[in-house]
């Protein structure tokens, strides 16, 4: 896409401030006032009218991309690797042709949940994709700033490890070891050349305009600020770790059921040592999953959350601002599912979990949001 091909000036009132909320609730506390206005960013070297497909298609180029990841096949061939191993180990020719029918069966499993992962993936994209709204970038020398209907999000260039262009419709960022989704309209073809220099260590590419980013607005008259400590991080990578990783829990379970009916099934001291060794692969893997998670997530919330740097909320009557150091987002009462307060980091699950420290939530607008959707979930 060349320069000026998406230039703000074709979409008329890409300047004025993102609107207010307007997701209808229940009757709003008086504490709980009118959120202003998020202000629009200033500048922008692109903008976008998002449409009815692209979250769709956003979510088809992340399934997709998925499939093509280093990392998926790594955990693959970890996972039924390790078990086929064990399998061939205690059974010798036999173990092994069923170690290769297991990979095989996994592996074709894999391939045809494309069409689940897109719909997944969409779903997730239409919380900030929704159709009609109006989507603005900035880039600077060292990282860019995007904006949309709910908030505002710096992303580092340092932080991104891989860029995707291939498809003519979508970008897709690789941010640590995880995949991020954007529309190709957002991103001129400097842009690209500017964050891949940077994400291979090279001398900047040549791009017009850049200048540094302006701080993101602060939220004003927070109902609470939180100042994160050294071990504030890696207390949200943890909490994060634990709620991402619960669907794969009755995939773990079954599995272990299965190895627990072979045991009992042949009652042998081998059909226990096989139950048992298949267990400890499986234990191994979902072990390995949570240290990398916890580590990759740990380095993103150190730039979102560093030491002695504030972390506010502003509760409104029918959404909810939160401000990182890194990113200002405003999230309606309407799609929160769940929130769990059970620990001193609490995990707030719409679409994707989302986690803060429990002093940012207190128990009066836990029961404002609750009165506003009824459907909230709280796990005490």
């Amino acid at each position: 896409m060349s320069e000026g091909e998406n230039s703000p000036e074709q979409y008329p009132g890409w300047e004025q401030n993102l609107r207010p909320s307007e997701y209808s609730g229940g009757t709003a506390v008086a504490e709980f006032g009118p959120l202003p206005p998020i202000p629009a960013l200033e500048q922008p070297h692109a903008v976008f009218t998002v449409g009815e497909d692209t979250a769709l298609r956003i979510g088809d180029a992340l399934a997709g991309r998925m499939l093509r990841s280093a990392w998926t096949w790594l955990w693959f061939a970890l996972l039924w690797g390790g078990i086929a191993g064990v399998l061939t180990l205690f059974l010798g020719g036999k173990g092994a042709a069923l170690g290769v029918a297991v990979i095989g069966s996994a592996w074709v499993s894999l391939l045809l949940s494309h069409a689940r992962r897109a719909r997944k993936y969409a779903l997730t994209a239409r919380a900030s994709y929704i159709p009609g709204t109006v989507l603005a970038v900035r880039f600077g020398p060292e990282a860019f700033d995007l904006s949309t209907e709910r908030g505002r999000a710096r992303f580092h260039y340092t932080r991104i490890r891989a860029v995707f262009n291939d498809r003519p419709d979508t970008v897709i960022l690789r941010v640590g070891n995880a995949l991020g989704g954007f529309p190709r309209e957002l991103f001129p073809d400097w842009s690209i050349a500017l964050i891949t220099a940077a994400t291979r260590g090279n001398a900047p590419a040549p791009a017009p305009n850049i200048t540094e980013l302006p701080p993101i607005p602060g939220i004003a008259n927070p109902t609470a600020t939180f100042i994160a400590e050294p071990d504030t991080a890696r207390a949200m990578a943890r909490a994060y770790t634990r709620q991402s990783l619960r669907p794969l829990l009755p995939g773990v379970s079954m599995l272990i059921v299965a190895f627990a009916i072979i045991a009992l099934v042949w009652r042998t001291g081998q059909a226990l040592a096989l139950a048992l060794s298949l267990t400890a692969v499986v234990a191994a893997f979902l072990a390995l999953v949570s240290i990398m998670t916890i580590k990759q997530m740990s380095a993103g919330y150190a730039v979102a959350v560093p030491p002695h740097h504030p972390m506010t909320v502003r509760y409104g009557p029918d959404a909810v601002e939160l401000q990182l150091t890194n990113s200002r987002s405003r999230t309606p009462y309407s799609i929160i599912r769940s929130i769990n307060i059970r620990g001193p980091i609490a995990v707030v699950t719409t679409t994707s979990p989302t986690v803060c420290p429990r002093a940012l939530i207190p128990d009066r607008a836990i029961e404002h949001m609750r009165t506003v959707n009824p459907r909230i979930v709280i796990k005490r």
